[in-house]
């Protein structure tokens, strides 16, 4: 008798708690899962620029979705001995070593490139890093690939 019950009651278990393939595929998603973006940055440096001493680096920003990015910001610290001396889009700013493109907003499986040209000092190192970040204020998937480091030769230097 004592093994009957607890047959019954996991048979009664089983019931309540399973789900079949045909009622999970009316469950509506987890909140917010719908909603989330995923942004992801790179970089490269594209050699050298139009002038003495330039160099172009490229800065490749996606949106992998499924939502729109909103208020997306990519910002980077420029090497110590380089100044911006362009970059499109023009929402990219200069602040001091610091450079900050804002994009009101980012499509799903939307991407861009940010183009920075910059110019070193006259006693210029030959290899340094440009570290670059994304965020936005939407809910993120993945923030893993958020930031890149470009480490290469400053092409502007002759």
């Amino acid at each position: 008798m004592r093994k009957t019950t607890h047959v019954a009651l996991w048979a009664a278990l089983a019931i309540t708690v399973g789900a079949t393939p045909a009622t999970a595929a009316q469950q509506p998603p987890p909140p917010g899962l719908d909603e989330e973006v995923d942004l992801g940055v790179n970089g490269l440096n594209l050699g050298a620029g139009p002038g003495k001493r330039t160099s172009v680096y490229a800065i490749m920003l996606t949106n992998g979705g499924p939502a729109t990015a909103e208020n997306v910001v990519v910002s980077g610290t420029l090497p110590s001995f380089v100044k911006l001396v362009h970059a499109t889009p023009d929402s990219c700013k200069p602040s001091g070593r610091r450079f900050r493109c804002s994009f009101p907003t980012l499509a799903a499986a939307q991407d861009l490139t940010i183009r920075l040209t910059l110019k070193a000092a006259q006693k210029a190192g030959p290899v340094k890093r440009l570290k670059v970040m994304a965020k936005s204020s939407s809910l993120e998937a993945n923030i893993k690939d958020n930031s890149s480091v470009i480490t290469s030769k400053f092409m502007g230097i002759r």
